[in-house]
């Protein structure tokens, strides 16, 4: 698959770098370590005439400031130039870059012990020509380099590269023959795209769960929302039908019943509203409740305002007297009768 392909690569290359800037973060510093007439001495940097920090037999322990500092910076081990055999090839200078390729093959002819049995490295320089250039080609035997190692790993320091021995300026780059990065490399880079593949396989499980959490949330919601509509449809419905008789006619006996329940007014409710809509100067001598329909008999000091009194409670439309009002026996009151529509309960705004 190349998309699959293309992510192998990439977390690869990441992996690559991070190994990179660990090694660079080590390399800020440096502890060189010399075998010098069979004992190990350990130098606090790279230079010439850098300060000597430990000496001790060779295979012997080392100090233990040693070791800590061992473990954050980088360990160098450095071949002595004697030991070490040098050949000398010229390229043209466009070369350059095909360097490594060059020497590679041309190895076996140019080093005294077979290929297997060698470590070896370059340095490229400008030659005398202006379209020359000059390699030497360090080497030495892998037997003797692997004794070496050994032996400083006896005393428990592990190196992390085999140099040259400079005979030049500090600010010229020791030559490597031997890397344990290199060496560790695959299975460095192995570890770290499995710790990043885990990582990326974890963010997108976490992705996908987000996810299906929310589109859950969403169908839950909707679902939510589809009940709300359905119930205020009924609404609407029992609405439009508390104001037509024909459509509560066409219902069932049992929806019926529920209409009436849900439309009609509490008489309780009722009675409170004509109790507070009646002034203080009137009486009811007679009520009656019958469907939607309200009557309403007494006495009043003054019997027309009560049609207005009566309208303006809320509860009832349409007020007006039924039977001619008349004074009472005593003279001073009128009797009354007002007839009235109850409103229903449920009305649609608007209409």
């Amino acid at each position: 698959m190349p998309g699959l392909g293309w992510l192998i690569h990439s977390i690869d290359i990441l992996a690559a770098i991070v190994g990179r800037l660990g090694e660079a973060r080590r390399a800020r510093r440096a502890l060189v370590v010399a075998f010098r007439g069979g004992r190990c001495l350990v130098r606090a940097g790279t230079a010439g005439d850098a300060p000597l920090v430990a000496s001790a037999e060779a295979g012997a322990a080392l100090p233990e400031e040693i070791f800590r500092r061992g473990r954050g910076e980088l360990v160098l081990l450095e071949w002595p130039l004697e030991r070490t055999v040098i050949r000398k090839i010229t390229l043209p200078a466009k070369a350059r870059e095909f360097t490594a390729g060059v020497i590679r093959n041309q190895i076996e002819r140019l080093s005294p012990w077979p290929v297997t049995q060698i470590l070896y490295g370059f340095v490229a320089e400008p030659g005398s020509g202006a379209d020359g250039l000059d390699v030497r080609v360090l080497i030495a035997e892998r037997s003797e380099i692997e004794s070496a190692l050994a032996s400083l790993s006896g005393g428990g320091l592990t190196a992390d590269r085999v140099v040259v021995e400079q005979r030049k300026s500090a600010g010229e780059a020791p030559v490597v023959l031997w890397s344990r990065n290199a060496q560790q490399a695959h299975q460095k880079r192995r570890r770290l795209c499995f710790v990043i593949g885990g990582g990326l396989a974890a963010y997108a499980s976490l992705c996908a769960a987000v996810s299906l959490w929310a589109l859950n949330a969403a169908a839950s919601l909707e679902a939510e929302s589809e009940d709300l509509v359905a119930r205020l449809r009924n609404v609407q419905k029992s609405a439009q039908v508390a104001k037509s008789p024909q459509a509560i006619a066409a219902l069932s006996p049992p929806e019926r019943a529920w209409v009436s329940k849900e439309t009609s007014i509490s008489t309780v409710f009722l009675f409170e509203s004509l109790t507070r809509a009646l002034p203080d100067g009137a009486y009811v001598t007679e009520l009656q409740f019958e469907s939607d329909k309200l009557r309403v008999t007494g006495v009043a000091d003054d019997a027309p305002p009560l049609i207005g009194a009566l309208e303006t409670s809320g509860q009832l439309l349409d007020a007006h007297f039924v039977a001619p009002t008349t004074r009472g026996p005593d003279g001073k009151l009128f009797r009354f009768s007002i007839e009235a529509n109850v409103t229903p309960r449920l009305v649609l705004e608007g209409e």
